[in-house]
């Protein structure tokens, strides 16, 4: 008699199968069996003794890679974190909650809005801080501004007028616009091909027989890190000669030819982790672990980065909430409150029903959020009014050389505003010479 074949592990899976962290193929029915982490657990908890940390961190990996989500096309149930960002999940819970709980009384919206900020602080630094990149803040930020126009127009749309409720919903839909447009483009740096990007390159283009080693490496971005790291290890823009020329000559056996110093007045403009020649005035962001140009800074409130291909918009998102979000909440409170000229409002009754308390807290709550994006938005145009950059001016702070750069680069008030409103992206490289070159 023919032996049954066995099941052939190499052929499609099927939506609901997987192959877990050791090759095995499992079934999202089989969710909890044959967990022997949890087996152990349970019996110790039956007879009193204590929980062992390593069998916890087990059953949070095997949780892990349990929790699937059915695909098609054969590729099986893929993990929750394959798909997206496990950290943008908590605000859609924690974020609804909240504001429920702050509506019951005024003594739960006050402990509520002292509770919640040191609780998300407290998040941060022991789970976020730990990632390099986090959509938490952006999640935080989506549904806090769906939810409270939400409530804005279910519970105030109807009571008050149509031209009125049309301006709100117009602002908050051209936020939504800008903010997605501020997302995309911050304008990379690409690094540039063909035979005339080795002469813009810091580095001339070497053999892969002739690779630089991982001492060498090393030795590069020891020397290169002024950007973000010790400014005082260059002085002048030049290289010290007696210790980083000599560590280079050892380490890839190659003639080095130092500039002179007259040529080396600008900044440090090579990215190590990169390996091109940055354009003036771009940087490195450490989250993103790619080079910007005209580089602010990494916002995670929209999870990307702040450059010169998304700065407009992203003033234009801001400038467009804190409008939105005044004229909303004037409405709102308008309706609750009957705000009159010469009269103080009277607020007394705004606890009596659930829907006025459920708009009184989203009021507090914008009025809160607007304040923060206000002083945003006042930063970033002083910023604007001077033509630096938030990068740029906390450079300064640590050099004398970056502070004469940026005094330097302010033309006054309309020549800056006007660069930055017709800002164009550079893409080539700057044209000082290359502070060392190897032959």
């Amino acid at each position: 008699m023919a032996l049954p074949e066995e099941d052939d592990d190499s052929g499609p899976l099927c939506c609901c199968e997987y192959l877990n962290d050791k090759g095995e193929k499992g079934h999202l029915l089989a969710l909890c069996c044959d967990c022997q982490e949890l087996d152990q657990i349970c019996d110790r908890l039956f007879k009193g003794k204590a929980i062992e940390k390593s069998n916890l961190i087990k059953i949070f990996q095997v949780g892990c890679d349990r929790v699937r989500i059915p695909t098609c096309f054969g590729a099986g149930a893929r993990r929750l974190d394959q798909l997206m960002d496990t950290t943008a999940l908590p605000p859609f819970v924690i974020v609804p909650l909240w504001m429920y709980v702050s509506s019951w009384h005024l003594i739960a919206t006050m402990m509520s809005f002292l509770v919640v900020p040191i609780a998300v602080m407290m998040y941060y630094r022991l789970v976020l801080r730990h990632r390099r990149r986090t959509q938490f803040f952006m999640s935080w930020g989506l549904v806090s501004v769906f939810l409270i126009y939400g409530t804005f127009y279910f519970c105030v749309g109807s009571s008050i007028e149509v031209i009125q409720f049309s301006a709100v919903t117009v602002l908050f839909v051209f936020t939504l616009m800008a903010f997605f447009a501020s997302k995309h483009g911050p304008g990379v740096v690409k690094k540039q091909t063909g035979a005339s990007s080795a002469t813009k390159n810091m580095f001339k283009v070497l053999p892969e027989s002739t690779a630089v080693s991982d001492v060498a490496a090393r030795v590069q971005r020891k020397r290169h890190a002024s950007n973000e790291g010790d400014l005082n290890s260059v002085e002048n823009g030049c290289l010290r000669q007696e210790t980083t020329v000599i560590e280079m000559s050892n380490a890839i056996g190659g003639e080095l030819q130092v500039c002179s110093e007259a040529a080396n007045q600008g900044l440090d403009d090579w990215c190590d982790v990169c390996g091109l020649m940055r354009p003036e005035r771009a940087g490195h962001c450490r989250i993103c672990s790619h080079c910007v140009h005209r580089l602010d800074h990494h916002c995670v409130w929209i999870d990307s980065c702040v450059g010169a291909g998304n700065h407009r918009s992203f003033l234009l998102a801001a400038l467009l909430f804190v409008m939105g979000g005044l004229w909303g909440g004037y409405l709102s409170l308008d309706h609750l409150c009957s705000l009159q000229l010469h009269q103080m409002p009277d607020c007394s009754a705004v606890y009596s029903d659930r829907r006025t308390a459920l708009v009184f807290v989203s009021v507090i709550y914008t009025l809160f959020a607007v304040s923060c994006v206000l002083v945003l938005l006042l930063q970033q145009f002083h910023l604007i009014t001077h033509n630096w950059t938030y990068r740029e001016r906390k450079l300064a702070s640590r050099s004398h050389r970056w502070a004469e750069a940026l005094a330097e680069r302010d033309a006054g008030f309309i020549s800056n505003w006007r660069d930055f409103l017709l800002m164009k992206v550079e893409t080539k490289a700057p044209d000082r010479a290359t502070k060392l070159t190897v032959l």
